[in-house]
């Protein structure tokens, strides 16, 4: 086979066959370039695979895992999908820089306070109600815990995290945020929070608190670094009784009660607006939003605009 082929290789049974298993062991090296990935596959046995230089492990609809036979030399590992109700066992595999345990039934995740090395973790659509076992985790950048019934992440205080998605969960105090000084994209979008002002002085470059009950997005105004900054279904006033920094590019306000657009007296980009009612095309935004840099608005509105 040459180089330039590509294998995907979904079943490999070897059995009651005389075989080189060195060469195999080659071939399956060369051909799987460090990725196993295994389908619908029940009780797996990983003896061949712990034989294999296998950096990363994918496993998709896979019952019956038993995490104490996972080979621990791998640095990725993805179990989706697989009805995984516990994860025992899975504090041997202590090397993971990358886990994914995305659409499963898991509601313990204490075995993950070993797993120190950890930099990408992805545990969306379980049945997560509190993040506490992660709080030894500062190698940890990035965060997928979108889609559980988590109302603490107190577990997040003063760690290194860049990237957060906790979208659609029961969270209503966020001030263990407020510790996260290396945080720039932030989704809290579907949840239940009030108040943002743990927020003021994160460096954001992205966030979106959508879909939630806040009243006052005042707090805000100390987030200089926006690019992107989306807010519906909410209870504020105006989208602009705020005043971001020069740098914000894309303001997403849907639904927003929105009195008045006030007209520039200064040179800004002329901006498209997306208007649910009669709001001419063309709109420039006043001076006290400082918003040089913004590229994209989109305000759909339910009250009667004055300009």
């Amino acid at each position: 086979m040459s180089k330039s082929n590509k294998t995907n290789i979904q079943d490999l049974q070897i059995q009651n066959l005389q075989y080189d298993r060195e060469m195999v062991k080659k071939y399956l090296n060369k051909v799987c370039d460090g990725v196993i990935t295994i389908y619908d596959a029940n009780k797996l046995q990983f003896q061949f695979v712990e034989q294999l230089q296998v950096q990363k492990l994918i496993l998709v609809k896979c019952k019956g895992i038993n995490f104490t036979k996972v080979p621990c030399n791998i640095t990725k590992f993805e179990a989706s999908n697989c009805n995984i109700e516990s994860i025992t066992g899975i504090k041997q595999m202590m090397g993971l820089q990358q886990l994914n345990l995305s659409s499963n039934f898991i509601s313990d995740i204490s075995e993950l306070k070993f797993m120190v090395k950890l930099q990408k973790l992805f545990l969306s659509s379980n049945k997560l109600i509190h993040l506490r076992p992660l709080s030894s985790l500062y190698s940890l950048l990035q965060l997928d815990a979108r889609k559980n019934d988590i109302f603490d992440i107190n577990g997040l205080r003063n760690l290194n995290i860049t990237n957060l998605n906790l979208q659609c969960n029961k969270i209503c105090e966020i001030s263990a945020l407020s510790t996260l000084q290396s945080l720039e994209a932030l989704n809290l979008s579907y949840n239940q929070i009030v108040s943002v002002r743990p927020l003021k002085f994160c460096r954001f470059r992205s966030l979106d608190v959508s879909k939630n009950l806040i009243t006052d997005i005042i707090d805000l105004n100390q987030c200089i670094y926006f690019k992107d900054f989306i807010r519906s279904n909410q209870k504020v006033p105006t989208p602009f009784q705020i005043s971001f920094s020069n740098r914000v590019q894309s303001i997403n306000s849907s639904r927003a009660k929105v009195n008045q657009i006030k007209r520039a007296n200064h040179k800004t980009r002329s901006l498209k607006t997306n208007l649910k009612k009669h709001i001419q095309e063309q709109v420039e935004f006043g001076a006290e939003t400082h918003i040089n840099y913004l590229k994209r608005v989109n305000v759909l509105i339910t009250e009667e605009v004055t300009q």
